[in-house]
């Protein structure tokens, strides 16, 4: 069964101007919002959130939605475990869909969906960050995009390189713990 979801419309400059007149002259709130075409509630709401005074004006409605406008939060999940859990999932080599995956089976209260894991790792890229350097490599997703990094030769396999050039498989096996064993300190 499919949810069906309200369509939420601001009330336009010209329909306030038609709720200041009409509701000067006195009418009732059903039938402003019959002649401006909107909900009853939407205009009880309106004149309950733009009426600083005694009468509604259109001019100053418009002049607090848009201060309100401005200085609206913006909800964002954020946990104070989301950081260390991001941070030690890419340092441990899983993509974002992996870490999402996990979150959603081992703590779905606090989850975050891969899209958002890819946002916070491009803003601390912005920030000067390093995670973006340890994504794994780019394979062909789902649709072909963003699977991870096209410019993936980091430090760790570069160093893997070197010692299976130089060493014995076990002698290998023992750098490459020690290289992750520095990641996640």
């Amino acid at each position: 069964m499919h949810k069906q979801t309200r369509q939420y419309r601001q009330l336009t400059p010209g329909q306030r101007y038609q709720l200041q007149a009409l509701h000067h002259k006195g009418f009732p709130q059903y039938q402003i919002a019959e002649a401006i075409g909107v909900h009853p509630s939407t205009v009880s709401r309106e004149l309950k959130r733009n009426t600083p005074g005694e009468h509604y004006c259109a001019e100053t409605a418009d002049i607090l939605k848009d201060k309100r406008k401005k200085t609206a939060f913006k909800f964002r999940k954020h946990h104070p475990r989301h950081e260390h859990i991001l941070f030690e999932g890419i340092l441990i080599g899983w993509s974002p869909e992996n870490i999402g995956y996990r979150m959603r089976r081992e703590c779905p209260e606090i989850a975050l969906s891969h899209t958002t894991i890819y946002r916070r790792i491009r803003e601390d890229r912005r920030t000067g960050g390093f995670l973006y350097k340890r994504l794994p490599p780019v394979g062909e997703g789902e649709n072909g995009k963003r699977a991870g990094v096209s410019f993936r030769i980091g430090w760790i396999s570069a160093s893997a390189q070197r010692l299976s050039k130089s060493a014995p498989a076990p002698v290998i096996l023992k750098g490459i713990r020690y290289m992750v064993r520095m990641l996640i300190w």
